[in-house]
């Protein structure tokens, strides 16, 4: 607008866009205050296939009426930019059909999720129930202890199951909104292992979290739900009796966790795979494990909240090495280096372990 404007001194140029019921709408409008306009001419904005809406022209008291070498040239113009627009609006349909997608594919997901891992802890609390239940076949103290072990361990990933769910339409939404306190490594950790016992009962947890790194702003409900996470990932797909090793320490003015474990690993192409919704790394483990995918890209969504990144990266020794950078008061958030972790000191000393 501004730039017929001006190439053909005109007072005024208005770009008028036809909306979903046909109304023309003002989308772009240049004018000189100083001029006065005394009348105006309409050029469409015609592909040749459908009229996207008009060029409005205002003339000024000074300038004479347009000329038909101006006229054709403005109409040169007009179809130029109606071509300009339409390749717009067909990016912009292209676009929300790839969110469109992006959505069902999201939706597929998620119904196979339900339809596979949620069916299963209901089948096994409803075998075990209508067993208790029918009383036809008695059950001795020991067998009725296990059918209700079942029942609650069912019932837990069930519940954890439709907690990720909601955890990931929240993060999916933008309402994941962080309460944020000062907190050091070690009271994040301190939160965090006394509900890991249960899953770090076949391996050895060592601990280099030093107690004297500075405080980071942070949910520490949240981060101990990142670092929960990560060390479960990290008992599940290792061996029982290797150690998994958590240790945090003061980097880019920030506040970073790592959690390495001696497992089979994770192949470098997957690497940043692992944290799509729903994805699970195939292999013999998967079959072993329970779980609908979506741990790690609710651990994304809650350091993203915080500011900060989160990464798989290369373990020289075998296993996988999953680190959180989370910032500091005034530390801007530096972009992660994928290809290798900060340096860390070799023999770290381990401050507790926790069988």
């Amino acid at each position: 607008a501004r730039q017929v404007r001006m190439a053909f001194h005109l007072a005024s140029c208005v770009v008028l866009l036809r909306d979903d019921q046909g109304i023309e709408r003002e989308c772009a409008a240049n004018r000189d205050i100083n001029a006065l306009q005394t009348s105006t001419k309409g050029i469409p904005l015609d592909t040749g296939a459908v009229c996207l809406g008009r060029l409005l022209l205002g003339l000024g008291a000074d300038r004479p009426p347009l000329s038909d070498d101006e006229l054709r040239l403005l109409k040169t113009f007009a179809v130029q930019a109606a071509l300009a627009i339409e390749v717009t609006n067909l990016a912009v349909e292209a676009r929300t059909a790839a969110v469109l997608r992006e959505a069902d594919k999201l939706k597929t997901a998620l119904l196979r999720t339900i339809s596979h891992d949620l069916r299963t802890p209901l089948a096994t609390i409803k075998a075990r129930t209508s067993s208790l239940l029918v009383g036809d076949v008695e059950l001795d103290h020991a067998e009725w202890q296990d059918s209700m072990r079942a029942i609650d361990i069912e019932a837990d990933r069930l519940s954890g199951l439709v907690q990720e769910i909601l955890d990931m339409s929240r993060i999916e939404a933008g309402a994941l909104q962080p309460r944020l306190e000062l907190y050091a490594a070690d009271d994040v950790v301190s939160a965090t292992l006394p509900h890991l016992e249960t899953a770090a009962h076949e391996h050895t947890l060592a601990l280099d979290v030093p107690a004297d790194l500075p405080p980071v702003p942070l949910d520490i409900a949240l981060i101990g739900r990142v670092l929960s996470n990560l060390l479960e990932n990290a008992f599940k797909y290792s061996p029982a009796g290797t150690v998994v090793t958590l240790s945090a320490e003061s980097w880019e003015g920030g506040l970073l966790f790592e959690v390495r474990d001696e497992g089979a690993g994770i192949p470098a192409p997957l690497r940043e795979r692992v944290f799509d919704a729903f994805y699970r790394v195939e292999g013999p483990l998967e079959l072993r494990t329970f779980g609908a995918g979506l741990g790690l890209s609710i651990c994304r969504g809650i350091v993203a909240a915080h500011n900060g990144w989160i990464r798989m990266v290369d373990a020289p020794r075998g296993g996988t090495i999953a680190q959180f950078w989370l910032p500091g008061e005034h530390a801007p958030a530096p972009q992660p280096q994928t290809d290798h972790a900060p340096a860390k000191s070799q023999t770290p000393a381990l401050a507790e372990s926790l069988r």
